[in-house]
């Protein structure tokens, strides 16, 4: 399974016959988030780059596009009102991880922003076995942390008690190595195959994170990953940009 789940529409405009990615496409000054850079770097690489895309902070990244240093940039996050370009590369979907060794199998967003804010502090508050929560959240900025708490908390603040994780690959590290754990990431971590065996993604008001369910709507934590720039893209921007959607297409 390719790593982005869907992949939507991301010009409206007719689309010019897509590149081959045997051809040197010309350098463009690109950066992403770490979350996001999975993805895009793997399609960069196949494209055939000159260079690695850089990571950025989210809030350093934006900075940065605004400011005329980037020719587009790829996050998990968008601040409402930003004056930017931008359209959904994929769809992904927020994954509310936990040990496998906990028995709950499902929680409602009600029970997740109980759990995050942290007014629930015992599992058996949301119908789990007794024992106290440990929360595991991302670093401030973080462009799945914004995510979490415009989807999830609906802006309220998480729990001052939480541990704070400072990527996905470390939160999935913290939850596999804690029984009473619970964190979330994106869910293509988990779907791509990444190292995900000592952690199991939890239904959230009755329907599993899958990219059919992301698609339909039919699961409640649904994560665009954006391209933004300062302007609609054109030129080689724009070529490699229909090139990614059609060869995420065609491995979904």
């Amino acid at each position: 399974m390719r790593f982005l789940p869907v992949l939507l529409l991301l010009l409206t405009a007719c689309a010019p016959a897509a590149l081959s990615p045997t051809l040197t496409p010309v350098p463009l000054a690109l950066a992403g988030t770490a979350d996001a850079l999975p993805a895009v770097g793997a399609l960069a690489r196949e494209y055939d780059f000159p260079h690695p895309i850089p990571d950025r902070a989210n809030p350093a990244l934006l900075a940065a596009l605004e400011a005329g240093e980037l020719e587009a940039a790829f996050t998990y996050y968008l601040p409402p009102g930003a004056s930017l370009w931008s359209a959904p590369l994929a769809l992904d979907g927020l994954a509310i991880i936990v040990h496998p060794a906990n028995p709950l199998v499902l929680l409602t967003l009600a029970q997740v922003r109980e759990i995050f804010s942290g007014r629930a502090l015992d599992w058996a508050a949301v119908g789990g076995a007794a024992g106290e929560i440990h929360l595991y959240s991302r670093e401030p900025g973080a462009d799945v942390q914004s995510a979490f708490l415009s989807l999830a908390l609906e802006g309220l603040p998480v729990a001052r008690t939480a541990r704070v994780a400072p990527g996905s690959a470390e939160m999935l590290a913290a939850i596999a190595a804690d029984e009473r754990a619970i964190g979330f990431v994106p869910a293509s971590r988990l779907l791509a195959g990444a190292p995900s065996d000592g952690v199991r993604a939890l239904a959230l008001e009755g329907v599993s994170p899958e990219p059919a369910a992301f698609e339909s709507g039919a699961y409640p934590l649904r994560l665009p990953l954006w391209v933004a720039a300062r302007a609609e893209p054109t030129g080689p921007l724009r070529d490699f940009l229909l090139w990614a959607q059609e060869q995420g297409a065609a491995g979904m």
